[in-house]
């Protein structure tokens, strides 16, 4: 086998795809010829439901449309007074109601789930519902975390 096919055969497999994670599921959206179907009952088998890549907007409508409706039949927060945690963070924070996103994330993603973008066409500020927040990317900030194998690996080519 000549050089150019062993890399072929070592190179990953790159598909576009979106990954929606919540509290209480994953969705993979993305073409049904991207993956092959042994990896797609791995996928099944771990929790993630596969579903068709132009779905992702219609279930981005909804989801929003369920963070309006969640909010609006909401309890308001407890005045209880909250207890840090050693990393700052409040124990029993009452729910945001909200989507988050990193700000790579699409602007289209983030109008989908209903993120008041600009404030002039929106006329009542008050009647605007802003269900996206956006902030650090929390795949980011894990994958900056190294272990000490890749600290070594490091070292030793960077030397």
């Amino acid at each position: 086998m000549d050089q150019a096919a062993t890399q072929l055969q070592l190179t990953p497999q790159v598909f576009f795809a979106y990954a929606i994670l919540t509290m209480n599921e994953c969705a993979l959206f993305t073409n049904a010829g991207s993956i092959d179907d042994t990896a797609k009952s791995h996928l099944e088998a771990g929790g993630v439901t596969v579903l068709p890549y132009h779905e992702i907007w219609s279930y981005l409508a909804t989801w929003g449309q369920q963070l309006n409706t969640d909010r609006e039949t909401s309890q308001p927060p407890s005045e209880a007074k909250q207890s840090d945690s050693k990393d700052g963070e409040k124990k029993n924070a009452p729910p945001t109601y909200k989507a988050s996103i990193s700000g790579k994330t699409s602007w289209a993603v983030a109008e989908a789930l209903g993120k008041v973008i600009c404030f002039i066409l929106c006329g009542n500020k008050a009647d605007m519902q802003d269900n996206v927040e956006v902030g650090r990317s929390l795949v980011e900030d894990m994958k900056a975390q190294k272990n000490a194998v890749s600290l070594i690996l490091h070292r030793v080519t960077c030397s």
